[in-house]
């Protein structure tokens, strides 16, 4: 596992600034790795239909600052049975799907660089881009919340990063604070 956290001071626009450093995770991956990346709302990325790097951003408050640190875990070099013995039947590492090892160093300068890149940008210069690569969109989910479960599908990204889900009683909003956003079939 490459596990690392980047501290970034004063982002412009906190409230969707995991799919910002979700984009710059994809994009490093792709050019280090050379495969397709995508997202799995909110902080999954996934290459096929298995997650390899995980995110989290948690506020910080210094003084008169409002920072984020952002924790990003890629797993690069595990082998089947790492996962198999977690009970993580969804997750695989960038070895099992590309076949080929990794440079480590070479990937986390790749995500820093990016990540510094995407959080200084605002989300409607990325807003598009985000929108193609979540496998979840116009898709049927399943938001589990502590409030119990709710099925609807998943038909469009907010300007904030929530995510626009209809069901019978018509469009709504979900945060990922809120909620965890699962397949109906499983885990995409």
């Amino acid at each position: 596992m490459l596990p690392l956290s980047i501290l970034l001071k004063d982002p412009t626009e906190h409230e969707n600034l995991t799919a910002r450093v979700g984009l710059a995770v994809c994009d490093a991956i792709e050019s280090v790795c050379k495969t397709a990346v995508s997202v799995k709302w909110p902080n999954d990325i996934i290459i096929g239909s298995r997650k390899v790097c995980g995110i989290l951003c948690e506020n910080v408050i210094f003084g008169d600052s409002a920072n984020v640190i952002v924790g990003i875990g890629v797993n690069v070099s595990q082998k089947e049975e790492f996962f198999k013995a977690a009970g993580l039947p969804h997750a695989a590492s960038l070895l099992m799907l590309t076949g080929k090892a990794h440079d480590r160093e070479r990937l986390l300068a790749a995500i820093a660089e990016r990540v510094k890149i995407r959080a200084a940008m605002p989300f409607s210069d990325c807003y598009d881009e985000y929108k193609r690569r979540l496998l979840n969109l116009n898709k049927q989910v399943q938001l589990i919340s502590a409030d119990g479960e709710r099925t609807a599908v998943a038909v469009d990204v907010a300007p904030n990063g929530f995510l626009i889900c209809r069901d019978e009683n018509g469009k709504f909003e979900v945060s990922s604070g809120e909620v965890s956003v699962r397949g109906t079939d499983g885990y995409l």
